[in-house]
């Protein structure tokens, strides 16, 4: 009897290793998938909210929230406002964003003569208040790995358009914008 529950037991195991893979299996399956990344909050339409630090202007803005349980480095990813040209702009080296962190883009597409110190991202696009998409997408030089896009519709004046839970599917509009905290 000792030797049936040994050989059920080895069995056991065995028909988990096969399903569920060993350790070296799991950490190959969580690196090939994309980060937990999510375009949180939108502000298309900046009249009298916050200053952008860097221009000293009223620019538009969004925020990428990590709901993943690792830091992400962002170097390499790309942004856009054009899914016909999804590497518009990429990241510098160094760019990371900590679990449960919050990254803000500026949206104004600045100058040097504008800003000639830039110490935050700012993207070479500008938002519609009209309407239109963003997009993140991984380092893959072929930009075709999105990680997550948003389209939106017309925007209100200094209010924002937020996942709320932060990362969650669901999308209102919030009349006190919360730029790099959560939107809960």
């Amino acid at each position: 009897m000792k030797y049936f529950f040994l050989v059920v037991g080895q069995i056991l195991a065995s028909l988990c290793l096969l399903m569920c893979g060993s350790k070296e299996d799991a950490s190959l399956n969580t690196a090939a998938s994309p980060p937990a990344l999510f375009i949180n909050e939108i502000v298309a339409d900046n009249e009298t909210g916050i200053k952008d630090p860097d221009c000293g202007k009223f620019s538009d803005w969004f925020e990428i929230y990590n709901g993943g349980p690792v830091e992400v480095d962002m170097s390499g990813m790309y942004l856009t406002d054009d899914l016909e040209e999804p590497l518009k702009w990429q990241f510098p080296d160094g760019a990371a964003i900590a679990v449960g962190g919050f990254l803000l883009i500026w949206c104004d597409n600045p100058t040097f003569e504008d800003c000639p110190d830039l110490t935050v991202f700012h993207a070479n696009f500008k938002l519609r208040k009209g309407g239109e998409v963003i997009a993140l997408f991984d380092t893959d030089e072929n930009g075709n790995r999105e990680i997550d896009s948003i389209r939106f519709g017309r925007q209100e004046r200094d209010r924002s358009w937020a996942r709320k839970p932060d990362g969650s599917e669901n999308w209102q509009k919030m009349s006190i914008p919360t730029p790099g905290k959560s939107n809960d």
